[in-house]
């Protein structure tokens, strides 16, 4: 019978894995509605708080693409280093400091590791209780569950990463992937959209910004071709955050950038109007490795899903 079972789910995932997921559709109404693709990397302080430590853009229901600086300070096991807490992925929220809200997690895990400290079985489930809220509402908490960085990644070059969760994100109004860029050649001069979470209120804003010529750029940084420059207005970079262009034929949006970190003179926050880099998405050895590792990660995780059905594991 559970070779039966087995079966089953292998060829089931052999389905799901060459079924084309719809990308890069955006909604009226609020900002989030526009730009569903848009998450936040961070964690809950011990008072519950959330606190947003890079963006990132969702690329299919199992992956999140963002910038490699983003796990400086994450290990394999998703801990943030000397914080005694794990990473999460915040998702379909329009605000993300509004503490009194409440969040239905997509795991099974319990308090301790949401805070990082012991518990008891009492203020967990007191815990999966508080995380339960209507229907109508989309905003979810996702634990990641592993991650790769570019192999040719050091500093601000080639930071791009993949993230995986072990649960499928839930698509819906405000939760969306947006569509690689392929066939895409970004030309210096266009306009592209570019959203960030404000730290002040927590909610997410967008930008239009032009991606910068090459004549303007060399006067702060060096060129070079797996790399776009934009000039931003704020200092901290947005690390992770998606440059999205849409394709006003089609109205489909790509992501052509990820946000890596601003050239000199950022650590002036007076200072406006700077250059800031991105890691350039369509760029060959970038695209190869975000498409290859996408698929690598995806199948892990379908394999896990099997594995944790047939033995009736919560994962």
């Amino acid at each position: 019978m559970e070779f039966i079972k087995g079966i089953f789910c292998l060829s089931f995932l052999v389905l799901a894995s060459s079924t084309e997921q719809n990308c890069g559709q955006s909604g009226s109404g609020s900002t989030l509605a526009k730009f569903p693709w848009s998450v936040s990397l961070g964690y809950f302080d011990p008072k519950g708080a959330w606190k947003h430590t890079c963006g990132g853009a969702i690329i299919s229901d199992r992956i999140i693409l963002t910038a490699a600086n983003c796990f400086d300070q994450v290990d394999l096991d998703m801990n943030i280093k000397d914080l005694n807490t794990r990473l999460h992925i915040k998702v379909g929220d329009p605000k993300l400091f509004d503490d009194k809200k409440k969040y239905r997690s997509k795991l099974f895990n319990k308090l301790d590791k949401i805070f990082g400290e012991d518990s008891s079985e009492e203020s967990s489930e007191e815990s999966i209780e508080e995380n339960e809220v209507e229907s109508e509402n989309y905003q979810a908490i996702y634990h990641p569950d592993s991650y790769k960085l570019h192999p040719k990644h050091e500093k601000f070059e080639f930071d791009i990463a993949l993230v995986a969760t072990n649960q499928t994100i839930e698509f819906n109004e405000v939760t969306k992937p947006v569509c690689l860029p392929d066939n895409i050649k970004t030309e210096q001069g266009w306009s592209t959209e570019f959203t960030s979470w404000n730290m002040y209120d927590g909610t997410l804003e967008k930008d239009m910004l032009r991606i910068e010529y090459d004549a303007y750029c060399t006067r702060f940084t060096e060129v070079q071709d797996h790399k776009l420059c934009i000039v931003t207005k704020t200092c901290d970079g947005y690390p992770g955050t998606p440059l999205i262009w849409q394709d006003t034929n089609t109205d489909i949006n790509h992501v052509v950038g990820i946000m890596s970190g601003n050239s000199q003179g950022c650590e002036n926050e007076h200072q406006r109007n700077r250059v800031g880099i991105m890691g350039k998405v369509e760029q060959s050895e970038i695209l190869e490795f975000i498409k290859e590792t996408k698929e690598d990660l995806e199948l892990c995780q379908s394999l896990k899903d099997c594995f944790c059905e047939l033995r009736k594991y919560r994962c």
